[in-house]
């Protein structure tokens, strides 16, 4: 970031009102393991090293912090892929209150959320067959298991980031770990009804759209049931959408291969046990099943994304679904968009939408597969990056000697060998979460170790009594959003709420 572009940024943050300490919160002040970055960054600042003398922090003046602005923590930048109940989510997009995976695959709570611009040393942590990039700072602890090869027991330790060692063949290295199991929701769901996902009305058991405020016509093949039971077949057509659907005005299309009709006419049975009236039509090498009806193309859009670049499963019905209902779905999308790579090996599947891969990735996860996700560029051509991932068994044998020396298993982890770890500069965004429970959380790389936010509560709120100098409304903190959302682009919008 050059420094016309950090002036611009810091106008932006200066709009954002302040907290008038009223110093009554050193009380909380106390001692805390330091890494070997943040105790070098604290006394570059500050001009003197962290100490505690008689249980007073050396940094407090008239009770005060004098380097708040300056306190280190541990993060990752914006677009690190997170595993929450709610499927997988960019770092950026989780708030307090959100549920993630813990190192145990417990299910955790976030507690708090915060971001700050960071200049320093940050880390590209990539296990073997991993091309999704997830950078942490260089002080950020990973779990991970350092040793030659399976034929001793792993021993899972904390280690940053700057010291992780790439796995070589015949070499010591680091395993980076993913929880073996991960928490399954209570409840298995039964059903979900369209009035959720979709405007219109329900006329007894039959849901029909409204056109301009007024209810359509009622002719019966716009009509579809109030109410879908989530069982295999729902699941299965929800999966078979995702690979090879589309919905596009009044029609919702699934278009397939001839030598695939069979799979066309299985969603058709199931549609017109429903009451929903559909068509194939075959041309050439090409089959279609079409299904007439506005509010159901709606209904599959909004559950499955619309556009080929944008599909992923809706995160309100994937927190609701267990895990088997969950593979499912991956069964219908594996049918469109995957194929078997041999009878010893795996399966794979591909997508332009980085968004489902990971959401199929943590379904492979948590069903006790091995993925490798591989990204392929478009280069000098016009075209969107195509994500293919592979799966493979826990207990997988490589088929040839070295080809399995970078998986490993055990009762609680998954361990896949550190192919690189790539240090690079970095001024921008970053982003903090505290995590309670397990302290730490599962990225598309591995477990990592809680963030540590100094000075962060629950809320934003500071139970001694400190309150902003005063409170934006509403239009200011929309005309704030959107100064950020065009300095970083559309994606870095943040939540703002009438809180």
């Amino acid at each position: 970031m050059n420094r016309k572009r950090r002036s611009k940024l810091e106008r932006i943050y200066d709009k954002i009102p302040k907290i008038k300490c009223e110093g009554k919160c050193f009380i909380t002040c106390g001692e805390l393991g330091l890494s070997k970055g943040e105790y070098v960054e604290l006394t570059r600042t500050s001009g003197k090293a962290p100490k505690v003398i008689n249980g007073e922090c050396n940094y407090l003046v008239d009770n005060k912090c004098t380097v708040y602005k300056d306190r280190p923590s541990v993060c990752f930048l914006p677009d690190t892929w997170i595993f929450t109940i709610d499927g997988p989510k960019l770092i950026k997009e989780i708030v307090a209150g959100d549920v993630v995976y813990g190192s145990t695959g417990r299910l955790c709570k976030v507690t708090a959320t915060q971001s700050r611009i960071y200049k320093g040393r940050v880390n590209n942590i990539r296990y073997a067959g991993n091309h999704v990039d997830c950078v942490s700072t260089t002080d950020h602890l990973w779990m991970s298991a350092f040793q030659l090869d399976k034929r001793s027991r792993p021993k899972p330790q904390w280690k940053e980031a700057g010291q992780l060692v790439e796995k070589r063949n015949k070499q010591r290295g680091d395993y980076l770990c993913f929880p073996r199991l991960f928490e399954d929701v209570a409840e298995r769901c039964a059903a979900i009804k369209v009035e959720d996902y979709v405007r219109g009305v329900c006329v007894g058991d039959r849901f029909l759209p409204y056109t301009s405020g007024k209810l359509w016509d009622g002719r019966e093949y716009h009509a579809i049931p109030c109410e879908f039971a989530v069982d295999d077949e729902f699941l299965f057509m929800i999966g078979l959408y995702l690979a090879e659907g589309s919905a596009s005005g009044q029609t919702a299309r699934f278009t397939m291969h001839v030598k695939e009709k069979p799979i066309l006419e299985r969603i058709e049975r199931y549609l017109q046990s429903l009451g929903i009236k559909t068509k194939i039509n075959t041309k050439r090498n090409t089959s279609e099943l079409m299904v007439c009806s506005c509010v159901f193309a709606r209904f599959l859009a909004a559950l499955c994304g619309g556009g080929s670049v944008n599909k992923a499963i809706e995160p309100g019905l994937l927190r609701t679904l267990n895990h088997a209902q969950r593979w499912k779905i991956f069964e219908g999308w594996y049918t469109g968009d995957g194929r078997k790579i041999s009878e010893r090996v795996g399966m794979s599947g591909t997508s332009i939408s980085v968004r489902l891969i990971m959401q199929m990735m943590f379904i492979a996860l948590s069903n006790n597969l091995i993925p490798r996700l591989y990204a392929y560029y478009p280069g000098h051509r016009v075209g969107s990056v195509t994500y293919t991932l592979h799966l493979f068994p826990s207990n997988w044998r490589a088929p040839k000697p070295g080809q399995g020396t970078k998986v490993m298993y055990d009762d609680e982890y998954v361990y896949l060998g550190l192919q690189s770890n790539t240090p690079d500069r970095y001024e921008g965004p970053v982003i903090d979460i505290q995590v309670e429970g397990d302290e730490s959380f599962v990225t598309s790389s591995g477990v990592v170790h809680n963030c540590r936010l100094y000075g962060v509560v629950e809320n934003m709120r500071c139970p001694y009594g400190c309150e902003a100098e005063r409170i934006l409304t509403e239009k200011e903190a929309r005309a704030i959003m959107d100064d950020i959302s065009r300095f970083f682009g559309e994606s870095c919008r943040s939540y703002v709420t009438n809180d």
